[in-house]
């Protein structure tokens, strides 16, 4: 099945006391682009989420982002120790001084490490809920990339039977020109004609090629740089047969199926 590399998907689910959402998006590139946000803690399922991607797709640039939409739990900690220090020192400093006034619990608990605040820690034990909410995501960007890749598929094989009808034609024109020249040229021209503007072989791998292509698109798996490369070789031939035969009904009929491969390169630029 073509896949096109356009898609978007979300997953709730809950770690550390918190809910979060996952997101994934993929856009077209050449190749395999993964790219993670992830909130702190979370870096320690980059690799798995890394290969997890990599195991469902081939090409696309792919953003996984999580973030949370209420926080995880937290708890205050207070550091005994070292509010002591700092009593004992600003009481030092205050007799240093000659100061009067009392050092107030207020003054401790505002300076710097007395009371943190912490978030409950990410551990491994929490992969299962994330793995869950990335396979659930994952699968409707993949239903997008299917939805889109029918879309190209269905343009893509009306402009290839658009393609076969206009080469079609070539052959009986062909045909045509060689009788004219036939009537023309003599006898020791004719021979040299006919070898130079034969284009037996280019109309045959032009068929080839094409059915090929039609072949490949209703594969189960679908590569785009594939079937990029087969248009390539549809380009060459067409570009031959335009060479070798340059009449105004074939060059027609060329630049009408040049254009046509361009535009299927186009969408291929799309496909997975």
């Amino acid at each position: 099945m073509i896949r096109g590399m356009t898609g978007f998907g979300q997953a709730a689910g809950e770690a550390s006391g918190g809910r979060f959402v996952l997101e994934i998006k993929s856009l077209n590139h050449k190749f395999l682009d993964v790219v993670l946000h992830l909130p702190p803690g979370f870096n320690i399922f980059e690799s798995r989420i890394t290969k997890l991607v990599q195991k469902k797709v081939r090409r696309g640039r792919i953003t996984v982002a999580l973030n949370f939409s209420s926080p995880p739990k937290q708890s205050i900690v207070l550091n005994k120790s070292l509010a002591q220090d700092y009593y004992k020192n600003l009481k030092v400093l205050s007799r240093q001084l000659g100061l009067s006034d009392s050092i107030k619990l207020s003054d401790i608990v505002s300076l710097s490490g007395v009371i943190e605040i912490q978030s409950a820690k990410i551990s491994a034990d929490m992969w299962p809920k994330v793995n869950a909410a990335f396979d659930a995501a994952f699968h409707a960007l993949i239903k997008m990339r299917e939805q889109e890749g029918l879309s190209i598929y269905q343009d893509v094989n009306s402009k290839l039977q658009l393609l076969q009808g206009f080469l079609s034609q070539i052959p009986s024109r062909a045909k045509f020109i060689a009788t004219q020249k036939g009537k023309s040229l003599s006898q020791d021209d004719l021979p040299l004609f006919l070898r130079n503007s034969d284009i037996n072989e280019e109309v045959s791998r032009l068929k080839y090629h094409i059915n090929n292509f039609q072949k490949k698109l209703k594969m189960p798996v679908v590569s785009g740089k594939e079937l990029d490369f087969i248009s390539q070789e549809l380009q060459r031939e067409i570009n031959t047969v335009g060479a070798k035969l340059p009449d105004t009904q074939i060059t027609s009929y060329v630049i009408k199926i040049k254009d046509l491969i361009e535009k299927i390169r186009e969408q291929l630029q799309n496909v997975e």
